[in-house]
């Protein structure tokens, strides 16, 4: 089947922002006392969400209390910095725009909080972006599949809200009774969050291609089964990426275009 929607992941993969995370988080190392990290030791430790990096961050042996103060304040000096040396990676902007020129929706699945998240596909890319699903209190963060699912509904809606594809969305809303209790649903606006983060069935699944930089995007995509490309442009080294599963590893954000039918 023919790829009719793209789930990207952000950081590594359609922006470099390596630069303004490690400055961060020497912001709330230096305020508590604690040593800098450099470029390359917060390029280990980012793939998890930002709690996950402020505590890999901390010296060993810090509590989970100052952590936890640690992380607080990692998320307004982030948010307020955000942009400051973050960048497309050469190549995305045109790739988004050809996929956007072909009718193909685009959907941005990060662990990085909803509130930096969205600014950032708003400045960088404006409408090439259809649908952005950072992390909240209230979804587990990737490799877990919550945040996959809400991205693939609500592209499928948009869809379903644009008249495209009619045919095989009607084909996918009479799926939705199937025995294994998976959600379909043509169109989810107005849908509560649990009908947003359930299971698409394997027919809604088979219109999508996630494509990441990391281990995390090998395990996210392959728990949420999703056919997959990993970059070698991003945060992980492509010796690491090669011996993951993915469909291919691409080296060029044009190469994508080669892996849509």
């Amino acid at each position: 089947m023919a790829v009719k929607n793209v789930i990207f992941d952000l950081d590594g993969t359609l922006l470099y922002t390596l630069q303004d995370l490690c400055n961060a988080v020497n912001f709330v190392l230096g305020k508590y006392g604690e040593p800098e990290r450099s470029l390359s030791e917060v390029r280990s430790f980012v793939g998890n969400g930002v709690h996950k990096l402020m505590e890999r961050s901390v010296p060993a042996g810090t509590s989970a209390e100052s952590i936890e103060q640690q992380y607080q304040d990692f998320k307004p000096f982030y948010e307020a910095h955000s942009k400051d040396t973050t960048k497309p990676f050469d190549g995305i902007p045109e790739l988004l725009a050809e996929l956007h020129r072909r009718g193909i929706g685009v959907g941005v699945v990060t662990n990085k909080f909803q509130g930096a998240a969205e600014p950032l596909m708003e400045d960088y890319f404006g409408d090439l972006i259809n649908v952005t699903v950072g992390s909240s209190e209230r979804l587990p963060h990737k490799p877990a599949s919550p945040m996959v699912y809400k991205a693939i509904h609500l592209l499928v809606a948009r869809d379903a809200a644009q008249g495209r594809g009619a045919d095989a969305l009607a084909a996918r809303g009479r799926a939705a009774a199937d025995s294994d209790g998976r959600t379909t649903a043509a169109d989810m606006t107005g849908k509560d969050e649990a009908a947003l983060i359930a299971e698409p069935s394997p027919e809604l699944k088979a219109g999508f291609l996630y494509v990441g930089d990391s281990t995390v995007d090998a395990e996210t995509a392959e728990n949420a089964g999703l056919s997959y490309l990993l970059c070698d442009w991003g945060y992980n080294d492509r010796d690491v990426l090669e011996q993951q599963h993915a469909v291919a590893v691409v080296s060029s954000p044009e190469q994508i275009l080669d892996y849509l039918n």
